[in-house]
């Protein structure tokens, strides 16, 4: 049977996954290169589109599983950097897969849109985080997917975590994300968008048939994931005259602990924080946290409003927990979705009213390239040692 294919713009993109913790409002959350559906595409275009199509691509007419026989991917994360990103997990016996994609949009909370997909307890929904609040009720949003018409849908606000689809709607609007490359929303309410996600990232993610067969999952069978990466020990050093990393192993009585740092200093300085650097560090609990240390003595405990601009971005502000302990003063970022909009950006603006900080400059360049950034990536998925 002849079909005509389209080129894919397949583009070469590392992929995340979001998942919005109601205390906090944290988004959580890996990778995969587009490169090899580029190649794919120029090949079956080049063989006169005469392929059965069950093997042009998974949008074909694939025979599916029979009910409840398909064995979900748990344990499979993608890297900690880029701008796609997926995982699969156990929560209390249930399996949870969840892809997003960051997009660079100047309305969003620190200039980084998140669109993702999430499978859990059997149910498809779509999320939009990283959004300024838009309260509990429901928001128009403007969607269109490659060169289809525009159109606008009924989105549940959620407060600070963003905008949630769910029930047929959410699935429906999965079906159409499968066969896109492209799609644009737009949240007039807000001014956010348009802004260009490239959705076909979900079709390659390795985690698809998770999302493809969610609520018809084998009963008990799984397909674990074992971790075989090997974490840089012991390592020390300088990535530029702004930029120190280091991944130190210490023993505490019959237990050993590893902490990757990676430090970024400003490099405008003032007398009143000429200390100051940005701390991105993987824990031994395998939790990847942001700080500010080198702060003044006299910083006060407590929460302290904390105003950041990330490239052209709109500032957003928000509260850091601080925490005064003598020798040690540190401000921690958890729960601000900092990450994924530091893996946008270039450039880092860092004011603090209260403590007298005038904007501090951060190069951001290179801070996700540092020797020790497979720690850093694998964060809390360690191989055993």
């Amino acid at each position: 049977m002849k079909r005509r294919r389209r080129l894919l713009a397949a583009i070469p993109i590392l992929v995340v996954a979001l998942v919005a913790d109601k205390r906090s409002g944290a988004i959580h959350g890996a990778v995969l290169l587009g490169l090899c559906a580029l190649l794919f595409s120029v090949a079956a275009t080049a063989c006169d589109d005469e392929m059965d199509p069950a093997e042009t691509s998974s949008q074909a007419a694939v025979e599916r599983l029979p009910p409840n026989t398909y064995v979900p991917l748990v344990d499979a994360y993608s890297l900690n950097r880029g701008t796609v990103h997926y995982s699969s997990w156990i929560e209390q016996e249930n399996v949870v897969s969840s892809f997003a994609l960051i997009a660079p949009d100047p309305v969003a909370r620190y200039g980084a849109l998140y669109f993702g997909i999430l499978c859990s307890e059997g149910e498809l929904s779509a999320y939009l985080a990283g959004i300024p609040d838009v309260g509990g009720g429901e928001v128009d949003v403007e969607l269109r997917m490659d060169l289809d018409e525009r159109h606008t849908q009924s989105w549940q606000g959620d407060g600070v975590l963003g905008l949630s689809l769910g029930g047929e709607p959410a699935r429906a609007m999965y079906e159409k994300l499968r066969g896109a490359e492209l799609l644009e929303l737009a949240i007039p309410e807000i001014q956010l968008g348009p802004t260009s996600i490239p959705i076909g990232e979900l079709s390659r993610t390795p985690i698809i048939d998770n999302l493809d067969y969610c609520g018809d999952y084998h009963p008990t069978e799984r397909r674990v994931v074992e971790p075989d990466y090997e974490p840089v020990v012991d390592l020390a050093g300088a990535a530029g005259p702004h930029l120190t990393y280091e991944s130190i192993e210490e023993t505490f009585g019959s237990r050993t602990i590893l902490t990757t740092t990676v430090r970024l200093a400003s490099y405008t300085k003032d007398e009143t924080a000429s200390e100051v650097e940005l701390v991105l560090f993987c824990s031994d609990s395998g939790r990847i946290g942001i700080l500010l240390e080198g702060l003044p003595d006299d910083t006060p405990s407590g929460p302290i409003a904390v105003a950041l601009t990330m490239d052209d971005a709109t500032t957003t502000t928000d509260d850091w927990w601080f925490l005064n302990q003598g020798e040690r003063v540190t401000g921690d970022a958890e729960g601000l979705s900092l990450l994924p909009a530091l893996l946008l950006a270039d450039h880092m603006s860092l004011s603090i009213p209260l403590l007298g900080i005038d904007p501090l400059e951060f190069d951001l360049r290179g801070m996700f390239d540092t020797p020790v950034q497979g720690n850093i990536d694998h964060c809390g998925h360690y191989a055993e040692r």
